[in-house]
């Protein structure tokens, strides 16, 4: 392996997963991305922990999973004056290693800042246009990228609207036909997500009323490339792209209209859940690579990159090291590193009251647990838009899903395990 690398990690608060050309799932204008990934690894089953952005944020700066139904600052102090020497987030080692280390762009912690996390040169207000965040990151790169020692920047790009300009022009503008699962009459689905279809109805809810929208998800995802390939492009000229790891993803996806719905809420579909995610470093992650394998996205980085640079991942991490997927010597240990079950995520709606989830899916099944409305039970084999809510169906796999969910809430410590627990016994 290569000396410690520089880190550029790129982190947008909303993208949807086909919204990248890399995705293969439908025509999008992302160039700079899909080199990266193209010359890289892209994760093509990576799903966020949380897609709220603060607890997302909390989770790729900790290592650890924070509960929806915690309140992330007050945990994190208690943490740390519990455990002060042995936790220690990543990005305060790397200060403690005298790495540059910069914050740029969303924020949005209350109670904390980035300089609790190791970062001494802080932006947050630049503002959303992400050329700005780009412009910013290059002066910062070109004041600290050339002084002998590794460096780490995280770039954090708001979510957005395109400026009214874009959208009367139709900048990179791509056609786009209504989403597959555009039409959802929410049967046998929960109430809170009615409603919000409910409210979120537009005119005559046709595909014309909604697609101005479904296509800001596209000119989002077309600035932020744009961007990106303007800071690699700066990167490389300083010669340092050969020494830069680059990471990828968003902490969420966005609906856009997907079963009508707009915002993050009160659901666990994929077009939330399911993130991009890539990481680049020539030399060390072979060119090409796709993986099929499940992924915790902020949650997994952290464990990556502490194995990466201090050689080991902390206890207290409880992520994958996702190096196993590249490592052209597998052994038992490495290939018993790898196998993941599947994957939890937590949800928490708040704009219009408290209403909390977990979502378990595997290879195949998804399962929504809501305690306070019907579950969920998609066959994303059969039904990989999820519009048919087979809960009931198949009471076997349900019970699987269940239990193998409950073993994941009880390893992190999630404050609804008893809850979870008195239902399966009833059952």
């Amino acid at each position: 392996m290569k000396h410690q690398p520089n880190i550029l990690l790129i982190m947008a608060e909303k993208m949807r997963y086909d919204c990248i050309g890399s995705s293969r799932m439908r025509l999008s204008h992302t160039p700079y991305l899909d080199w990266l990934a193209g010359n890289g690894v892209w994760f093509e089953q990576a799903y966020t922990p949380h897609p709220n952005f603060s607890l997302a944020l909390s989770t790729l700066l900790s290592g650890r999973r924070f509960n929806a139904d915690r309140y992330f600052p007050h945990e994190f102090r208690q943490a740390k004056d519990e455990d002060s020497v042995s936790f220690q987030g990543w990005s305060s080692w790397l200060r403690e290693q005298n790495w540059p280390c910069s914050w740029l762009g969303e924020w949005r912690m209350q109670d904390s800042k980035p300089e609790d996390f190791g970062y001494n040169t802080v932006k947050t207000d630049a503002g959303p246009n992400p050329m700005d965040l780009a412009q910013a990151a290059a002066e910062w790169l070109r004041a600290n990228g050339q002084q002998g020692l590794p460096w780490h920047l995280c770039l954090s790009f708001p979510d957005f609207i395109p400026s009214a300009d874009e959208q009367e022009a139709g900048v990179r503008d791509i056609p786009m036909p209504p989403w597959p699962n555009f039409v959802d009459d929410m049967k046998n689905k929960p109430r809170a997500q009615q409603r919000l279809q409910e409210r979120n109805a537009t005119l005559q809810n046709l595909w014309s009323d909604w697609s101005d929208r479904a296509s800001n998800s596209n000119r989002q995802a077309g600035r932020i490339d744009e961007a990106l390939g303007q800071l690699v492009a700066q990167i490389n000229q300083m010669g340092l792209l050969e020494d830069t790891l680059i990471i990828f993803t968003a902490a969420s996806g966005s609906m856009c209209g997907s079963h009508r719905l707009v915002g993050n809420e009160y659901c666990c579909y994929d077009e939330i859940m399911r993130v991009p995610m890539l990481l680049h470093w020539p030399g060390v992650i072979p060119a090409g690579l796709r993986c099929e394998k499940l992924v915790s996205s902020l949650l997994d980085i952290p464990a990556t990159l502490t194995s990466l640079l201090q050689g080991e991942t902390p206890d207290e991490y409880q992520g994958f090291d996702l190096s196993c997927y590249w490592q052209e010597q597998q052994t038992e240990e490495t290939n018993d590193a790898c196998r993941r079950d599947g994957i939890l995520s937590s949800q928490l709606g708040l704009t219009n009251g408290l209403y909390t989830q977990r979502m378990y899916r595997d290879s195949r099944y998804k399962l929504v647990w809501n305690p306070t409305d019907i579950d969920e039970f998609y066959d994303l084999q059969k039904d990989p838009y999820e519009l048919v809510n087979r809960i009931g169906d198949d009471s076997e796999q349900e019970i699987r899903l269940k239990k193998l969910m409950l073993e994941e809430m009880i390893k992190c410590g999630d404050p609804m395990v008893q809850a979870l627990s008195q239902e399966l016994k009833s059952e």
